[in-house]
């Protein structure tokens, strides 16, 4: 297979990859792959070589420049890359929108024997390929065994890898993270060592979880005792402004076992740098005793709880858990705490919302009465986070102990600090036989609209037909098909099922029944909004513009 790029704008397709040579079988077998294109419309891909008809003999790394309408081989060649026979293998990982390529390069030695794999940076503008990742002493084994990757690449060029930890001729005893800053084009190590991050023989690991735009890093690094024997994982954070890797988590107390056991994760980063994460609760030498969430704020360089506990959220012995499940720009954290009884008997979840300007948490969801099963069990699911802090997710129904009945989409305004049950109040959304009500959220814009489904049941009755809605807590509901304009009926429609996309709240696609359809038999909507002067006319939405091909 050959690679190409088409350009509209002189309607031409360009062959790209390597050819030729050492890329060609002597029967004429070549073969390339693209990796990556970006938004300049540089791509970044490889080529295999061939011995022979066509023979395996490794990879190698290519860029195509639109602009030179080029394309460079990249990555280590050459003494230490390349066997006796010309095997050799470069592959790239990453490519950003400034064309710096990250990738690695198989090191070589005799006909084919690995030796380990280094990493480098590709840099379109002076074209040159930098290694990066740490080499030499510690990092080398007496017979040149060295390993290096790369596992983030940011739009900077930032790149945050690993590199091993050897001694002896090859004996594995850890890794060690870094981050590549291609501005002083210098590699500096991240995480922690020494202590209690190192065994008595000197094995040591850190990982590498997330990089953000301004090179920021979260990570964990591994806590030993002995040998290497794992005594738990402390998070950190390396901020490149400051050229430091500070902790994160929760330590010490319930935290931490009588040994010294303790364990942290991260969640999510953020641009800010805010970290969500959760660190476990530990009992005795190393018990596990639940896991409560927390967010790092990097201005105040301090980590701070979060979730809810206490309570119904707190086991006789101490047992609790929470997790996040998202987090935005503005450093809201939306989350869920399950509800405990006994030693740690799981009876349901909560759901919240972590403010960081506040330092609140707030319950989220709908609880009590149709949500609370007679012994105290409720669930609520997180289901989106906009950016604006706005969360919608769902609360299952219960009859009895917790027998469920359905479950009814909720909205939560941190505006208002409010959860709203968009149906609430909605004629024949509830099966009179036994209380049974579904709805559910299937789209949050970040301008705060939700865009779902709910059943409807005609004189409280079976059959159900789903209808579309869509709710804001200033705008209140309306069922979409109501909104068409000129009715829906005169459209052609009966029923808009479900919303499934939406661009900026200028289309709504989902499904539906046009035209007599039943059952499975559906078509496709396109809604567009009518432009009008007022927010409240935005529920004013359009006519549709296609029916759609039926499918089954």
């Amino acid at each position: 297979r050959d690679t190409w790029v088409y350009n509209p704008v002189t309607n031409t397709t360009v062959q790209t990859g390597l050819t030729g040579g050492a890329y060609t079988g002597s029967a004429g077998r070549q073969e390339s792959f693209n990796n990556f294109q970006n938004q300049a419309g540089q791509v970044a891909g490889y080529s295999l070589r061939y011995t022979g008809v066509n023979t395996d003999n490794g990879r190698d790394a290519w860029v195509y420049n639109p602009f030179t309408n080029t394309t460079t081989q990249i990555g280590f060649t050459g003494t230490g890359y390349t066997g006796s026979a010309g095997f050799q293998f470069s592959f790239s990982n990453f490519q950003n929108e400034a064309g710096q390529v990250a990738g690695y390069s198989v090191r070589r030695t005799g006909v084919d024997t690995y030796r380990g794999v280094d990493t480098w940076v590709y840099n379109p503008v002076t074209n040159t390929t930098t290694q990066i990742g740490f080499t030499g002493a510690g990092y080398t084994g007496s017979a040149g065994f060295q390993f290096s990757l790369n596992n983030f690449q940011n739009q900077a060029g930032q790149v945050a890898g690993i590199s091993n930890r050897y001694t002896g001729v090859s004996t594995f005893i850890g890794e060690d993270t870094w981050v590549y800053n291609p501005v002083t084009n210098t590699t500096v190590q991240t995480g922690f060592t020494g202590g209690v991050y190192t065994g008595s023989a000197g094995f040591q690991v850190s990982e590498n979880n997330f990089l953000n735009e301004a090179g920021q890093v979260a990570g964990r690094s591994v806590r030993y005792t002995g040998v290497n024997t794992v005594n738990g994982r402390d998070t950190w954070v390396y901020n490149p402004v400051t050229n430091t890797t500070v902790q994160t988590g929760l330590t010490g107390g319930v935290y931490t076992g009588s040994a010294g056991f303790q364990q942290s994760v991260n969640n999510f980063l953020n641009q800010a740098g805010q970290v969500a994460g959760y660190s476990q609760r530990r009992t005795g030498v190393s018990t596990f005793n639940g896991e409560d969430t927390w967010v790092y704020n990097p201005v105040t360089n301090t980590t701070v709880q979060t979730g809810l506990t206490g309570g119904v959220y707190t086991g006789s012995a101490g047992y609790q858990s929470s997790q996040n499940n998202f987090q935005n720009e503005a450093g809201h954290v939306a989350g869920r705490s399950n509800r405990v009884t006994g030693v740690n008997t799981f009876n349901g979840q909560d759901t919240w919302v972590y403010n960081p300007v506040t330092n609140t948490t707030v319950q989220t969801g709908l609880t009590g009465g149709d949500y609370t099963g007679s012994a105290g069990y409720q669930v609520s699911v997180n289901d989106f986070q906009n950016q604006a802090g706005q969360v919608a997710g769902n609360s299952r129904r219960y009859t009895g102990v917790s027998t469920q009945i359905g479950q009814d989409a909720w909205y939560f305004d941190p505006i208002t600090q409010n959860t709203y049950q968009p149906t609430l109040g909605v004629p024949d959304s509830i099966r009179t036989s036994d209380n049974f009500a579904f709805s559910s959220i299937s789209i949050l814009t970040d301008d705060g609209f939700a865009l779902g489904y709910y059943s409807v049941f005609a004189g409280g009755l079976d059959p159900a037909v789903d209808r579309a809605f869509i709710f804001r807590a200033d705008l209140g509901f309306s069922d979409l098909g109501d909104l068409v304009d000129g009715g829906l009926s005169a459209a052609g429609w009966d029923t808009l099922l479900r919303p499934e996309f939406q661009t900026a709240m200028q289309f709504i696609v989902g499904n539906g029944y046009f035209d007599g359809q039943t059952g499975d038999s559906r078509s496709v909507f396109v809604m567009k909004l009518i432009p009008a002067p007022s927010a409240l006319a935005l529920l004013g939405l359009g006519g549709l513009l296609a029916a759609g091909r039926r499918r089954r």
